[in-house]
């Protein structure tokens, strides 16, 4: 295939330095724009306060220190504060996830498996959600007198709700993966049959090259979105006393809570950068179709 346009090469080199300093800052500003975003944030200060907690305790039991040195108080403290923070953060996410199912169930398209998966998703999502906001409440003692005997009741079904809500996220991950892995092999076929064809600004070939390279990112993430849930099934193993769960320290689901943030917080920050640029090839994606 002929290429007919050449990439502009940059007069001026720019500093390594720099671009991650600039990549960096923008990364952590664009991700704080958002509730979630901010929340996933505290999250991972969250799990890296209560590992630094977890082995500094372990450590001065072996060693047969009783006294709690200053900077593991300090820690304590930071993961308290960072569990309620996050508590705020969710107050009224059910709020995003009643919208989400009326999007979803106005969507065009016909009413398949896909959708429905997605509609118990946000579903799910709600009812964690909202049992969350009743046990914060009840933890922090301004519901704790009328409803003392129910608070574990809430608890226990806010972890389930948690739990069908990444058995769900998975599903929806695998089969967006299986979708993705469709077009990918869609336009590599196209690419195949017309091996002859120019590359241009503005035609025909640039539009399915864009979209081949569009689809294999949302392969990726989808799998990396997989793997996100099965860290969050670990944790939640442990918490619902699950089968496996006393194989499992408190150190390793920290381990797996610190790792599960930031590849949320990866996929936040790609995931958008998807949908900018899926904005862009609107006018592309007519012309493919027109070649299918």
């Amino acid at each position: 295939m002929r290429q007919t346009n050449s990439l502009k090469l940059l007069n001026n080199a720019v500093s390594p330095a720099k671009v991650l300093v600039s990549l960096t800052s923008s990364s952590i500003s664009h991700v704080m724009r958002t509730t979630r975003g901010k929340e996933k944030l505290l999250a991972l200060i969250q799990y890296s306060s209560e590992l630094f907690k977890l082995t500094m305790k372990e450590y001065l039991e072996h060693a047969g220190k009783p006294d709690i040195p200053t900077h593991v108080r300090n820690a304590i403290e930071i993961e308290k504060s960072m569990r309620n923070g996050r508590k705020l953060m969710r107050v009224l996410m059910f709020v995003d996830e009643i919208n989400s199912i009326e999007k979803v169930w106005q969507s065009s398209g016909k009413f398949d498996f896909f959708k429905i998966v997605r509609i118990l998703n946000h579903f799910s999502s709600t009812i964690f959600y909202l049992l969350d906001n009743l046990v914060w409440c009840s933890d922090i003692g301004i519901i704790n007198k009328y409803v003392t005997k129910a608070t574990l009741q809430w608890r226990q079904t806010k972890d389930m709700a948690c739990l069908a809500k990444c058995i769900l996220q998975s599903t929806i991950c695998v089969m967006t993966a299986f979708k993705a892995r469709k077009k990918i092999i869609s336009s590599q076929n196209i690419l195949k049959e017309n091996s002859d064809g120019v590359v241009k600004n503005g035609g025909i070939f640039v539009g399915i090259i864009e979209g081949l390279l569009m689809a294999k990112k949302e392969y990726r993430l989808s799998l990396l979105s997989v793997f996100v849930s099965f860290l969050r099934y670990l944790m939640l193993t442990k918490a619902l006393n699950l089968p496996g769960a006393s194989y499992m320290s408190r150190i390793f689901i920290s381990l797996c809570g610190i790792f599960s943030m930031c590849l949320n917080i990866y996929c936040l920050l790609i995931g958008d950068s998807m949908i900018r640029t899926d904005t862009q090839q609107n006018s592309h994606r007519s012309k493919l179709n027109d070649l299918n």
